[in-house]
């Protein structure tokens, strides 16, 4: 059997042979099928199960059968397991979206769209079973989570919910709205009638109606009880007296005991030994137990209804029914010692591993404290988990592991860090990674160390909150490439470029080397298989040309990214990458119609699909870009987007907020509210300490101060900023500060050249990139230069010159700060 078609079961109908058709429940179902939900709940073993699935077959109906398990109560199980079996219905469909780590933030959409999506792919009509529902813990979202896409059923598409319980309180409004039909006990619970008929087809030799009306009354239409007390009168001697006090459960108890102790002693081990196995197959059987008859014993149960029922697979996977398993496995804890019981857990528990049941796997090696075999299986699987989106089951599995073990044990504090870094907490992630760093360098792993370093740095990107703690990670990478110059694997490359690259762009824009990472990071578009990975290489070495002004490669990327994210097979994160990298690029080189364009689709595109993490940058990007155009209506409706929500965004988001709000109060003369946002800005900019976006904040804050008339103030922002340029090497810094000089030029050779001539600017500045001292810059600013009071020679025009001279060298069209309110000025 493959590792796939075992754990499939939990999406397959089980069959069930021998069933009497009970036409009265029939005629029940059809009558409520006005409603979209129908809820079956009684006790175990009243034939819930049996019922629908004879009412398919008798109606010969098309159905999804998912059953229910703890492990659904990761919500991201339940949509890979629903995906598989939605791809199973109908299976020339592209496969349905897994609940990865970029829809959390707005779930709700993603499981809005992930039914609708599912309802229209299905024909109609249809049904989908819920089985087993009670085994999901109450307190789990799934339950809310399930009432949303019951919701939205259209018609021609009914659910049913099997329980042994009534709808949890999450089903109330569904329940009020008349949209949920309930059969319960009282309605499933076996009639005389029916009673009479099932002993007929069960029986080979008739029961008299006195005995018969005896085991009804006894039983009260309860069918597993009704079915084993047939099995113990088969004997002859049964008058059906029992204990009054005894319930279903025990009653059960009672009579499989019975019929146990009568099972010859190879099948009673067979028995024992297999209910540790949710499903079995006889392969499986064979190798838990080593009888070879393994098949002939599953055979007879299913031949005499001995409460197994079959999964048709490519490999049939039986399957005991509840009430069974749990006295089998009671019954086994009292027969086998401690040390014999743990060993049959653990064999169960690595069979159930290689059949590619995980969850039960991994379930039985803790009960077991088997941590060895569970931490194998944790690392084996981890990866696969976090692709699927299941990092909450991989964390608990991991939580599961004893904490001095889990302390020690480097992959799975990566795995750690990773399922938190997932669940939006980079900084806690950061915290695994870099304890695992430490354990795997020591331990000589490079692959481990490497990782364990890419995905420390990545957290930062991610966080975009203070990147002056990067430089330790910095120093960390010039230890390990110079000791590990050649990488242990393609994907460990990659990463490592990647991230050397963006730590370079954000703390070493000097380095010497930067260009040639740079083009490395250019070539991972071409040959990376990770496509995640590929799309962010090509946003930041966008960014970056955009940052440096090198627009000729920043729309050479660009089109790139365009051509692999239009592709249909891209999922939504990876698109709306690409299209924030042309968003950027388009506001950037002033193309502010075809930006605004494009920020409308996309932003329409992330309500449709629920990934919203790149809408506040896209919407920030747009509102500067209308400013830019001088379109003051468009920004501020864009502001009214961002700010609901301001309380959960990042610090740069935050920022980049401020910034929009500064200019645009520049603009309208609303000097003071423009001061105090430039001043946020800047202030959170000190503490992210990333270049540009404070090199930004300090020409806006220069414009401020001079509309304001505090030129000796403005001055020292703009040399802060001109300096941050010089230190990156960034023609697009310089150019804006070359307009924003020669406006401060022609504008205060009217208004203040004296206060402009006294500022004292030939101090040390107080910004430096990379040191807490001032870092001076090669030779003295054009600033500072004693032409500067001439402004009535001409000195504006000279500096007005050199921008326009830079600015048709690197074929600037536009700018990050291009004031719609001065350039016609200027250009005049």
């Amino acid at each position: 059997m493959t590792r796939e078609s075992t754990s499939i079961s939990k999406i397959s109908r089980p069959r069930i042979t021998g069933i009497y058709p009970r036409k009265r429940l029939f005629r029940l179902m059809d009558a409520g099928l006005d409603y979209p939900v129908t809820w079956i709940s009684a006790p175990a073993g009243s034939g819930k199960t049996t019922f629908i699935a004879s009412y398919l077959d008798t109606h010969k109906l098309p159905f999804l059968w998912y059953q229910a398990d703890a492990s659904d109560a990761d919500i991201a199980t339940f949509f890979y397991y629903m995906g598989m079996a939605a791809k199973k219905a109908v299976p020339r469909k592209r496969p349905l979206p897994l609940l990865t780590s970029e829809y959390l933030p707005n779930i709700s959409t993603f499981i809005r769209r992930y039914f609708e999506t599912l309802y229209g792919r299905l024909p109609q009509p249809f049904f989908i079973i819920f089985d087993n529902y009670q085994d999901v813990p109450a307190d789990a979202s799934f339950h809310d989570m399930i009432v949303q896409g019951l919701d939205i059923i259209p018609d021609g598409i009914h659910v049913v919910v099997i329980s042994r319980a009534d709808p949890p309180h999450h089903f109330a409004r569904l329940c009020a709205n008349n949209r949920c039909n309930i059969i319960g006990w009282d309605e499933i619970r076996c009639t005389l009638d029916e009673f009479k008929e099932i002993t007929r087809m069960k029986m080979p030799k008739k029961l008299t109606n006195e005995k018969v009306d005896l085991l009804y009354a006894r039983m009260e239409g309860w069918v597993a009880g009704l079915v084993l007390m047939m099995e113990h009168a088969k004997s002859g001697y049964f008058d059906g007296a029992l204990p009054a006090e005894l319930t279903h459960g025990r009653v059960f108890d009672y009579f499989a005991n019975e019929i146990f102790e009568k099972a010859g002693e190879e099948t009673r081990i067979f028995l024992l030994k297999t209910a540790f196995l949710p499903m079995i197959t006889v392969q499986m059987a064979e190798k838990l137990t080593g009888i070879h008859t393994s098949g002939h014993i599953l055979s007879r149960l299913i031949r005499e209804n001995y409460f197994t029922v079959a999964h048709p697979q490519p490999e049939v996977a039986y399957q005991y029914h509840s009430l069974f398993r749990e006295y089998l496995v009671t019954k086994a804890s009292d027969t086998f010692d401690t040390e014999e019981l743990n060993n049959v857990k653990i064999s169960a528990a690595i069979i159930l591993e290689e059949s590619g049941q995980i969850e039960d796997a991994a379930s039985l090696f803790c009960k077991a404290k088997e941590w060895d075999g569970l931490m194998q299986l944790i690392l084996k699987h981890a990866e696969s988990l976090i692709l699927q989106g299941r990092s909450k089951t991989l964390e608990e599995w991991i939580s599961s592991v004893p904490e001095d073990i889990r302390e020690v044990t480097p992959w799975l504090l990566f795995w750690f860090g990773v399922c938190r870094f997932l669940y939006n907490n980079p900084a806690a992630g950061r915290t695994y990674f870099d304890k695992a760093f430490k354990h795997f360098h020591v331990q000589g792993d490079v692959t481990g160390a490497w990782l364990a370093w890419t995905y420390a740095v990545d957290t930062f990107f991610h966080e975009f909150e203070n990147f002056s703690s990067l430089d330790a990670y910095i120093r960390v990478f010039e230890d390990l490439i110079q000791k590990n110059s050649v990488f242990p694997s393609s994907e460990v490359e990659s990463r490592v470029i990647f991230c050397r690259f963006i730590s370079m762009m954000l703390r070493q824009p000097d380095h010497p080397e930067i260009k040639i990472w740079a083009k490395r990071v250019f070539s991972l578009l071409q040959k990376c298989s990770n496509m995640n990975l590929r799309l962010q290489c090509g946003f930041y070495l966008t960014v970056y040309y955009v940052w440096i002004g090198d627009f000729t490669n920043a729309g050479i990327l660009v089109d790139i990214l365009c051509k692999q994210v239009h592709l249909q097979t891209a999922p939504p994160l990876i698109r709306l990458l690409g299209k924030a990298a042309m968003i950027f690029y388009e506001w950037n080189t002033g193309s502010t119609g075809l930006c605004l364009q494009h920020i409308s689709e996309v932003i329409e595109y992330t309500y449709r699909t629920g990934v919203h993490v790149w809408n506040l940058h896209l919407l920030s990007s747009g509102a500067c870009a209308a400013l830019n155009d001088g379109d003051i209506k468009t920004a501020i409706r864009l502001l009214e987007q961002i700010e609901p929500n301001l309380p959960t965004a990042r610090k740069i988001d935050i920022c980049f907020y401020h910034h929009i709000i500064a200019v645009k109060d520049l603009i309208m003369g609303n000097l003071i509210s423009a001061s105090e946002h430039v001043q946020m800005e800047v202030r959170m900019h000190s503490e992210i300490n990333a270049p540009f976006p404070m090199a930004i904040g300090k020409i806006t804050m220069s414009q401020i101060y001079a509309a304001m008339g505090k030129y000796p103030e403005a001055v020292m922002q703009l040399a802060l900023a001109r300096q941050i340029g010089n230190w990156m090497k960034s023609k697009h810094i310089e150019y804006m500060c070359l307009l924003t000089e020669a406006y401060f030029a022609l504008e205060l050779g009217i208004k203040g050249v004296d206060e402009l001539h006294n500022a004292e600017t030939n101090k040390h500045l107080p910004f430096s990139p990379t040191h807490d001292e001032c870092k001076e810059s090669d030779g003295e600013s054009q600033l500072f230069r004693s032409p500067f009071a001439k402004v009535y020679g001409g000195y504006g025009l000279e500096i007005l010159r050199k921008a326009m001279t830079l600015g048709r060298e690197q074929n600037f069209i536009s700018c990050f700060l291009w004031r719609f309110d001065i350039m016609p000025r200027l250009c005049v």
